[in-house]
C-alpha cells in the first residue's frame, strides 16, 4: 500500500461505526470491501508536537487496492469512484458527468471538478473506459421487467451476484442509508479485465444510529430492507429483486447476519468485538483534541435503553 485514508471519528462517540462495518464485510466474505482500523495521529512540524487523537485508517480504493485483490480477473480494468458530485448523481440511469470530459480538456490541473462518475484509472484511455460504463447503464435500463429471466441471464453475465447480495445485506442491515440504493452515493464500480462488474462498498460513517428524515429516508431500524430507498430511481437493486432467485438469497443472507446461531450482527457478538477494540483505544481517546461529545456519552453507550428507546443494535 502507498497510502491510506485517515478519518475523523466525527459525531460517533463510540469511535467504532466504519471500523464495524468494515470488519462486518470482512467477516461475511465481502473481500471487495476496504480494510480498516485504528490508527493515533501525530503532527509534528518542527519542534512543535500536537495530537490529534484516534482516527480510522481506511485502505485507499486505487490501484494498489486492485493489485491486493486476487479474486479479481486482473488489475487493469477501470476503476469509477461514484459519488454524487451535485449533479444528476450515480444513479446509473442518467449519464451524469464523468472524470476529465470531453469538455474539460483545457482545464489544467489548478482547476478542480467534480464528477458523479469518476475513472480512478486509465486516464488516458477516458473514451473507451466511459463507453464500457455507458454500455453498463444502457444494458441495465433495458432490461424488460417482466421478463425475470432475460434479468437474471444479464446480470449473472455481468457481476458476481452472490457476492453484490451479501454486500447489499450488510450495507442494509448496518443501516447505511447513504449508499446507492437511497441517495445514489458512496460506492465505486471495477470492471475488470474481463469485462465483469463489480460492485465496492464504501464511506461508512452514515450507520448504526444515525438514521433521520434526511430525502425522507425515515427511521434505518425500522425501514423495510426490500423497500430501502428510491425504487423507481435504483435499477441496479430494483430489476435484481424482480428475479425471486435472487431475492431469495438476498433475504437469505440477511437472515443469516442477524441469527442469534451466528457470530455477525447479533447483540452480544457485536459488544464482545466492540468492547474489545475499545480496551485497545481506551487510553488514546481521552486526550482526543478534537472530540465533538463529552466523555459520559463515550462511557455510558452501552447503557440500557429506557422504555420506548431504541438500541444501537435494535431494529435489524
Amino acid at each position: 500500500m502507498k497510502g491510506v485514508n485517515l478519518k475523523w471519528f466525527k459525531g460517533d462517540p463510540m469511535h467504532v461505526r466504519e471500523i464495524y462495518c468494515y470488519d462486518l464485510f470482512k467477516r461475511y466474505g465481502v473481500w471487495t470491501a476496504p480494510r480498516a482500523s485504528y490508527t493515533k495521529l501525530t503532527i509534528i512540524i518542527g519542534g512543535d508536537v500536537a495530537y490529534y487523537g484516534v482516527y480510522a485508517m481506511i485502505e485507499e480504493i486505487n490501484k494498489q487496492f486492485l493489485k491486493g485483490r486476487k479474486d479479481f480477473d486482473g488489475d487493469a480494468g477501470n476503476l469509477w469512484k461514484c459519488c454524487w458530485a451535485g449533479g444528476a448523481g450515480p444513479d446509473l440511469v442518467n449519464r451524469g458527468y464523468y472524470s476529465v470530459g470531453v469538455e474539460d480538456i483545457h482545464l489544467d490541473e489548478s482547476q478542480s471538478r467534480r464528477y458523479d462518475y469518476d475513472l480512478k484509472t486509465n486516464k488516458t484511455a477516458l473514451t473507451t473506459a466511459y463507453n464500457q460504463l455507458l454500455s453498463f447503464i444502457d444494458g441495465l435500463n433495458n432490461l424488460n421487467d417482466s421478463n425475470p429471466a432475460e434479468i437474471k441471464a444479464w446480470f449473472e453475465s455481468k457481476m458476481d451476484m452472490d457476492l453484490f447480495l451479501k454486500t447489499y445485506a450488510v450495507n442494509v442491515v448496518c443501516g447505511m442509508w447513504d449508499d446507492y440504493w437511497n441517495n445514489k452515493n458512496n460506492y465505486y464500480l471495477y470492471f475488470d479485465e474481463d469485462g465483469k462488474v463489480y460492485f465496492i462498498p464504501y464511506d461508512y460513517d452514515n450507520t448504526l444510529g444515525t438514521s433521520n428524515d434526511l430525502y425522507y429516508f425515515g427511521d434505518a431500524g425500522t425501514k423495510d430492507p426490500l423497500h430501502w430507498g428510491q425504487d423507481d430511481e435504483r435499477p441496479l437493486l430494483t430489476k435484481i429483486l424482480r428475479v425471486d432467485e435472487f431475492k431469495a438469497k438476498y433475504v437469505q443472507y440477511l437472515k443469516e447476519l442477524v441469527n442469534d446461531q451466528n457470530s455477525y450482527f447479533t447483540y452480544t457478538a457485536s459488544k464482545q468485538r466492540i468492547d474489545t477494540w475499545h480496551a485497545i483505544i481506551a487510553g488514546s481517546v481521552d486526550n482526543d483534541t478534537v472530540a465533538d461529545y463529552d466523555s459520559e456519552s463515550y462511557k455510558s453507550i452501552y447503557d440500557a435503553p429506557a422504555p420506548g428507546e431504541r438500541h444501537l443494535f435494535t431494529g435489524c
